[in-house]
């Protein structure tokens, strides 16, 4: 039963290379870009909302259109400060549940 519907986007000038030796079905997209500093990610600004299953989730999630899903919006930066990754994850809302810890680092 698939979880979740994920649309995640990187700049070409920095991430082309992707597309040319990498086969996304067996190595992890993150895997790949870690592999030098200026793709690799390490810091991720996340939003998270409850929101609405569109036409699309439901055909994909297995879903029905209207019930409760995750959003979560991702922007990734590499360690210069420059956005590397946006991605765009829909979770079934029946399925997922999120759990954050948050650290004071003062």
């Amino acid at each position: 039963m698939p979880i979740v519907l994920i649309k995640t986007y990187l700049p070409y000038s920095d991430c082309g290379f992707i597309l040319e030796n990498h086969d996304l079905e067996k190595e992890s997209l993150y895997n790949i870009l870690s592999r030098s500093p200026e793709t690799a990610v390490v810091k991720i600004d996340r939003v998270l909302e409850a929101t609405e299953a569109t036409r699309e989730d439901a055909k994909y999630l297995e879903y029905k259109e209207g019930r409760a899903i995750h959003h979560i919006r991702s922007l990734g930066y590499n360690v210069y400060g420059k956005p590397i990754e946006l991605s765009f994850a829909d979770y079934r809302g029946d399925r997922n549940k999120f759990e954050v810890t948050v650290y004071n680092t003062n």
